[in-house]
């Protein structure tokens, strides 16, 4: 029998032994997603090969022109504003839509 344990059982010590190391492989890199466009290219730049997303309030007209030069790969729109055009139009830019 296995007992969960919550965040706050969790100690560094305990890892090794909860999270096997084969696994950590297996596991995409985590997004870093952001409104603020000057945290995107500080993440650029801290980090380059993690791969990061533009959060969108609204569908803003430069929305593709911003991705690319932050070198995003995701686009997170707000979902009350989300279209089927638009999931298709984020596609066919070749950027994943996540909201």
């Amino acid at each position: 029998f296995f007992k969960q344990k919550t965040a706050y059982e969790i100690y560094q010590c305990d890892w090794s032994s909860d999270v096997c190391s084969s696994d950590l492989g297996t596991l995409p890199p985590p997004i870093i997603s952001s409104f603020q466009r000057a945290s995107l290219e500080a993440a650029k730049k801290a980090a380059p090969e993690l791969p990061r997303g533009l959060l969108l309030e609204t569908r803003e007209i430069d929305w593709r022109e911003t991705a690319t030069r932050l070198g995003c790969k995701a686009i997170h729109p707000k979902w009350s504003e989300l279209t089927a055009e638009w999931v298709q139009e984020i596609h066919k830019a070749g950027y994943v839509c996540v909201t």
